[in-house]
């Protein structure tokens, strides 16, 4: 057992580097080669590590050989890496959208509805506490980008919203391929399954580049070797996930993506306990809270992905209508502080005329009306599990819910949006010189407060009904 989470474990964080190392060489290559070429280095190099792997005979056996788990394989993989990652790179310019928000919409986002897809498609009773600790991930992936620099270049759905919706649909696809690849490697072995997987995609990405080869040739010379560290993170991703996948299933693995933001956050750590820099932009205090939260989703995640129903479920008290009130009381606050005041924001510019700005910024837009929502989401979460048997994932959920709100204060004044419409365009474009100034300040909600307090009473509820509660069977729940 122990052996085996170790393995898992080696297994993340090779997807996590894979993802991580996928994000920034294609940022940096793809002003220089057509998007079609960065997608075909990445599937080369996941197809070559594939096949040593697998053998290049048994692959090929396993083509003819055909069946609905090969067509399954074939299908996920040309979906999931090559698919979607030519529907992103088809979005993305050298600033638009910004990095931070390219970053947000193809890890962090794409993390969370490969979770909403386990739920969706084998909607059957089940802790949901994957979804739940995703969103928090999520929420953590967002004050992280955020607190990158201030004022910030994150601005969901303001600026690029199109480029962000084709983004999320490309996540969509992405699930759906990685979905198609467990239930593949539920018949084949995870070797098998990245072989074929790697086959079909590197097949998509030579016919999408083809068009483009003439216009990649002038930049190749210059490129290769970036190309092949490209291919080698495209490997890492690519096997690392679908090994990981079929070991801990889409919600095990989706934390290699939950974790990016954190991981080249620390990356900056790195580069500057070497090399000597000027002023620091980032944030450090609520990155810190926002890498913690990430963590703490992650770790939530994989301490139930065995989670199994541990005892006999409360017939009697899942169906008693306190707890049914609870968990809409506890929604429903979260749900009502996001449209209750969150931040103050104040732009003044100088522009041969003064120019001032001031307005307030609802929960939904700032980190504590997200936090508030994660939370509540865990809270209910641990109080339905508690009712209904699943010892350990009340207890995970529970005690997350309870110790998130700690870094409240780190991130009380953090914004999730910088940009804003109706702002003359020389201010917007100005802000954070001394032209122009954003200040934020945190507003002291009344609901939100009330909201995490409900929040954080109904977990130690459900932390106390679940830990009074006698184990009676173990049985694994077998969720992708």
């Amino acid at each position: 057992m122990i052996q085996s989470r170790l393995r898992d474990i080696g297994l993340l964080l090779v997807a996590l580097v894979g993802a991580s190392g996928w994000f920034v060489s294609s940022t940096v290559l793809m002003e220089e080669l057509p998007d079609a070429f960065l997608v075909l280095a990445a599937c080369v190099g996941a197809l070559a590590f594939a096949l040593a792997l697998a053998g290049v005979r048994r692959t090929f056996a396993l083509l003819r050989r055909g069946g609905a788990d090969v067509y399954a394989a074939l299908a996920g993989g040309a979906a999931a890496f090559a698919v979607a990652p030519l529907l992103v790179l088809s979005q993305r310019a050298s600033d638009a959208p910004p990095g931070t928000e390219v970053l947000l919409f193809t890890t962090s986002a794409w993390a969370l509805i490969a979770c909403v897809a386990v739920y969706a498609v084998r909607p059957r009773p089940r802790s949901s506490i994957g979804f739940s600790a995703s969103l928090l991930g999520l929420f953590g992936g967002l004050v992280i980008l955020a607190n990158w620099e201030r004022p910030s270049s994150l601005s969901p759905f303001v600026r690029f919203p199109e480029q962000h919706l084709i983004m999320l649909v490309a996540g969509v696809i992405f699930a759906a391929g990685a979905y198609a690849l467990w239930g593949a490697s539920r018949r084949l072995t995870a070797t098998q399954t990245a072989a074929l997987a790697t086959v079909a995609a590197a097949f998509v990405a030579l016919i999408a580049a083809i068009p483009a080869a003439p216009s990649a040739m002038g930049a190749l010379p210059r490129t290769w070797s970036a190309l092949l560290v490209l291919g080698v993170f495209g490997a890492l991703l690519a096997i690392g996930w679908i090994h990981l996948a079929a070991s801990t299933g889409l919600v095990g693995a989706s934390g290699s993506l939950l974790l990016v933001p954190a991981t080249l956050t620390g990356l900056s750590i790195l580069e500057r306990s070497l090399s000597v820099y000027g002023p620091d932009p980032i944030q450090w205090e609520p990155v810190l809270a926002g890498i913690a939260l990430s963590v703490g989703a992650v770790s939530a995640q994989w301490l139930t992905l065995e989670s199994p129903a541990t005892v006999t479920p409360v017939r009697a008290l899942a169906r008693s209508w306190p707890v049914r009130v609870a968990a809409v009381a506890t929604l429903g606050l979260a749900a009502a502080s996001a449209v209750t005041p969150g931040i103050t924001v104040v732009v003044a510019g100088a522009f041969g005329e003064e120019y001032r700005a001031a307005w307030v910024m609802p929960g939904i837009e700032v980190a504590v009306g997200w936090l508030a929502i994660g939370v509540a989401a865990l809270a209910t979460t641990a109080l339905l599990d508690a009712a209904a048997g699943r010892r350990r994932s009340a207890i995970v959920a529970g005690a997350l819910a309870v110790c998130a709100p700690l870094v409240y204060p780190m991130i009380a004044n953090t914004p999730l949006r910088t940009a804003t419409k109706w702002i003359p365009a020389d201010v917007s474009q100005t802000l954070g010189t001394e032209y122009a100034r954003i200040t934020f300040a945190a507003v002291l909600d009344p609901v939100r407060v009330a909201s995490i307090v409900v929040s954080v009473a109904v977990a130690i509820v459900a932390i106390t009904l679940a830990a009074r509660s006698r184990p009676d069977a173990v049985m694994s729940e077998g969720t992708p």
